[in-house]
């Protein structure tokens, strides 16, 4: 599980450590509306990210294996997975492999996504952080006795 995780980190984030314990960034639940997808969406996405295992292997899995995980119907997940290529999110393609209509999805749009998300978050922490130290500064100064220094 943890190589599972370090590596959709780094698909995702570029090695990000701000990760949830099922190996899904926590970005990506943190900054969710950003993608400008609504929760069913979402839990499709994070259905399949869990079949996300390799880089290099896209994960093949058909509409009832996803509809079973979720508890929803096949046309739900039909009609989320049109909403996350609309979003530009994922691409969906019928690989060359047999199976029950299994699909290869591809997640270059998120990934792309998260990186623009990681990036800004970053920036966000610094520009807190900065804040954080001159109040601590300010609050110092304020704190010291003129008389003492007299």
């Amino acid at each position: 599980m943890a190589g599972r995780i370090c590596r959709l980190h780094q698909r995702l984030l570029g090695g990000s450590d701000e990760v949830t314990n099922a190996g899904i960034p926590n970005l990506l639940f943190w900054y969710a509306s950003q993608l400008g997808i609504r929760p069913t969406a979402q839990a499709v996405l994070f259905q399949l990210l869990s079949y996300w295992l390799e880089k290099d292997n896209l994960p093949i899995v058909s509409k009832a294996c996803l509809a079973e995980g979720l508890g929803i119907s096949e046309r739900q997940v039909q009609r989320q997975l049109r909403v996350l290529e609309k979003a530009g999110l994922i691409k969906t393609r019928f690989p060359s492999r047999a199976g029950r209509h299994p699909h290869e999805f591809t997640f270059d749009g998120l990934v792309k996504k998260m990186q623009e998300i990681a990036v800004a978050h970053r920036r966000e922490k610094r520009q807190q952080q900065h804040r954080r130290s001159k109040a601590v500064k300010s609050v110092g100064r304020k704190n010291v006795d003129p008389a003492r220094d007299a």
